[in-house]
């Protein structure tokens, strides 16, 4: 029998290659003949993005669990409403898939919540809509690199050195959340930008994880 819906999370500092990889998942998914008919992606514009509201003032952590709340039972009513709740449910094509760009991981990192019992319950519920989370990585250096060159004038104040100290210290902590989290998260290092590659590898996963019932812990793989 197959999920009625089941999706990635793709997470990663800026430049770790979120957009590319997500566009390489769209294009994946729409090629393969048995897949879901139906599909949706979320950008962080409606994730990470709506943290300033009016571009003037930070969102609250408890304002920011809302919209993430309330996009999760939007894709549980996906869920339910689809054509699987009333006819045999066999095929994959008949379910529901996603992607969505940065989301739970992105907010724990953020506002240091990773063991407040909200955000579990705001886990628990993504792992029952057949969830996995992939962590795109790159060496400090080549985000610095990367982020200077998409915005010169923003970095301009620090070095090069200063930069990708920071990167490295924000990137270690979400691996670190990521290997605490309940979901099963894999790691994968951007660096050589193959981009279809790392997405054919998080279908792969995908695949892993619905074919392995049950599931005892999460299947975090080491960063490389």
């Amino acid at each position: 029998m197959s999920k009625r819906i089941r999706g990635i999370v793709v997470e990663g500092l800026p430049c770790a290659g979120k957009s590319a990889v997500i566009a390489e998942l769209k294009r994946l998914h729409l090629e393969q003949l048995d897949a879901e008919r139906s599909m949706l992606v979320l950008s962080n514009r409606y994730t990470a993005a709506a943290l300033r509201k009016g571009g003037k003032k930070p969102v609250k952590r408890k304002k920011h669990l809302d919209i993430l709340e309330k996009q999760l039972k939007m894709l549980s009513r996906f869920a339910l409403s689809g054509a699987g709740a009333c006819t045999p449910f066999s095929l994959h094509s008949q379910g529901f898939f996603f992607v969505i760009e940065q989301f739970h991981l992105y907010h724990a990192d953020r506002y240091q919540d990773d063991e407040k019992k909200r955000y579990r319950k705001l886990e628990k519920a993504l792992k029952k809509l057949h969830t996995i989370t992939i962590v795109l990585i790159a060496d400090p250096e080549t985000l610095a690199r990367r982020l200077r060159a998409r915005n010169p004038k923003r970095y301009r104040q620090l070095s090069g050195e200063q930069l990708a100290e920071y990167l490295d210290k924000e990137q270690a902590n979400l691996i670190r959340l990521a290997a605490q989290s309940r979901i099963p998260t894999y790691v994968i290092q951007t660096d050589a930008r193959a981009w279809t590659q790392y997405a054919q590898q998080a279908l792969g996963y995908l695949g892993k994880v619905e074919s392995a019932q049950p599931r005892a812990k999460h299947g975090a793989a080491p960063p490389v």
